[in-house]
């Protein structure tokens, strides 16, 4: 028990190495002194700023920020808007409160991706999203997530099958395809207000959706998470563009069957 959960398991170790990283890139950039941060006197290099926003933001996320608290005048309760407590939180909030408390030692905050060709990533929508517009839709599916699902509607065998080659959602009915829905749009719309946004921060929900019209079908995917990888694609035309790859994801998927037109029916005589 005590390897496991007592001062030598490595959930304890682990959190002492990254405060103690933490504490020599403070000290070789003169941030820290009689135990309190202050602003670098110097330009700190891109590297540290990256190590330093990194380190916070792993703590934020999986130990909480209790260790480092004394370092600031007056703990991090004024300077973390985000909790009032120094426990670990999860998803893009860890991401907010790290920002907070990197901007609070005079340094710009690092995102994961900045400088980085090659990397995981992981959107997810806020909890206290606004009511989503979703009028003209007869069904919906919740809490769907990265494969396939047989299921009847009005006597109707119908299939959401999913293609993580190409990251797209298809409806069929009776291995006939009534729409198929790419998921890739809503992660390039992600990233780019990841960017806008200096890259934190919980994505609205008409930021993560995907949707798709036919003669047959109308399919609209609104995603609570999605994740998965991008990185440079040496076989791209487009120098710099990324390939992403999606693992997983969950959602909420809505969609409306149109009857056929009289062109597709059969005529009987």
């Amino acid at each position: 028990f005590l390897m496991i959960a007592g001062p030598w398991g490595a959930y304890a170790v682990s959190e002492r190495s990254q405060v103690t990283r933490l504490e020599g890139i403070l000290d070789r950039n003169g941030m820290l002194a009689d135990g309190r941060v202050r602003a670098a006197e110097d330009e700190v290099s891109f590297e540290d700023r990256r190590e330093i926003s990194a380190v916070i933001r792993y703590l934020t996320e999986t130990h909480g920020v209790a260790k480092i608290e004394p370092w600031f005048d007056g703990g991090l309760a004024s300077i973390d808007t985000v909790s009032s407590e120094t426990d670990g939180s999860r998803g893009d909030d860890a991401d907010v409160r790290a920002e907070a408390i990197v901007s609070a030692m005079g340094l710009d905050y690092v995102n994961r991706w900045a400088g980085v060709t090659d990397s995981g990533f992981r959107f997810s929508t806020g909890s206290d999203e606004s009511p989503i517009h979703i009028s003209g839709h007869e069904y919906v599916l919740r809490d769907q997530f990265a494969g396939s699902d047989a299921f009847v509607v009005d006597g109707r065998d119908l299939e959401l099958a999913w293609d993580e080659e190409s990251a797209v959602l298809t409806l069929l009915a009776e291995a006939d395809t009534l729409v198929a829905v790419p998921l890739l749009p809503a992660v390039e719309s992600a990233i780019e207000f990841r960017s806008d946004s200096s890259g934190t921060g919980s994505i609205p929900a008409y930021v993560l959706m995907s949707e798709a019209r036919t003669e047959l079908a109308w399919m609209s995917v609104y995603l609570g998470s999605i994740s998965g990888t991008r990185g440079a694609d040496p076989g791209d035309e487009v120098p710099g563009a990324d390939a992403v790859q999606v693992d997983n994801w969950r959602g909420d998927v809505f969609f409306t069957l149109f009857p056929p037109s009289p062109d597709d029916s059969e005529v009987i005589e």
